[in-house]
């Protein structure tokens, strides 16, 4: 019996201590991002839940002819500048002892800016809302986009759909009737360059009126304007018969 105890932990145990490591090693994980422009290539990366003080140096080695280059050590993260879009790199990330590698494609892993929200309103003629947002940049020119509209609270989200042009409409039957809404859009590359979703625009806002709503509106238009009319009518007769 002790000896099939001896044969159990002499088997097992390095199969724990193996999934230990896995863990923290996968714990160690870095993210990366690119930055692409027509002037510059940059590289950013960041240890995943861990403070970047813990790296001790980093380098990015072109996989063609094996040169390299360090990085610049930030607070929250490190950098790499002035690459070119079309080398495939290695990355190695020296923690303590351990050293992370990570292939690096600057085409996969693109960060692209936020949209800006330009318009955002319900049009009565057409009982619909018509939001047009712009998106510029140097390579990414027809991203996916993906668009958010909710109505008093952003965690009640009512729709969320994918676009590929940079404007949308719906109509308020769709949305739900009337009430003030709030809409945000984010951007995403896809094709030749890919990469993660882009951070939200800044939110617009836009009300739907009922017909209801319109005619209670223009109805007590209306009525003050016939008081001021006879206001002013009472205040002439007052004032010819005072000249009188």
């Amino acid at each position: 019996m002790a000896g099939v105890l001896r044969i159990l932990l002499v088997v097992f145990c390095p199969l724990v201590l193996s999934e230990s490591g896995d863990d923290d090693w996968y714990e160690r994980e870095v993210t990366c991002t690119s930055t692409l422009t027509l002037v510059q290539t940059n590289l950013t990366c960041s240890l995943n839940d861990e403070p970047n003080e813990e790296v001790k140096l980093a380098a990015l080695c072109r996989r063609s002819d094996k040169m390299c280059e360090k990085a610049t050590l930030g607070l929250q993260d490190f950098t790499f500048e002035n690459l070119f879009v079309l080398v495939e790199y290695n990355l190695k990330v020296h923690i303590g002892d351990e050293v992370i590698q990570k292939r690096i494609n600057l085409r996969k892993i693109v960060k692209i800016p936020a949209p800006e929200i330009k318009l955002a309103t319900y049009m009565e003629d057409t009982n619909s809302v018509f939001i047009w947002f712009e998106h510029n940049h140097d390579y990414i020119t027809n991203p996916v986009f993906q668009m958010e509209i909710w109505r008093d609270k952003p965690a009640n989200k009512f729709i969320r759909p994918m676009l590929k042009y940079r404007n949308y409409s719906i109509s308020m039957d769709e949305l739900g009737g009337a009430g003030v809404y709030y809409t945000r859009v984010r951007a995403k590359p896809d094709g030749y360059f890919n990469g993660d979703w882009s951070e939200w625009s800044s939110t617009a806002s836009f009300t739907i009126k009922t017909n209801s709503t319109v005619h209670i509106a223009i109805g007590c238009s209306v009525f003050l304007l016939v008081i001021i009319i006879l206001g002013a009518l009472l205040w002439r007769m007052q004032y010819l018969h005072f000249c009188l």
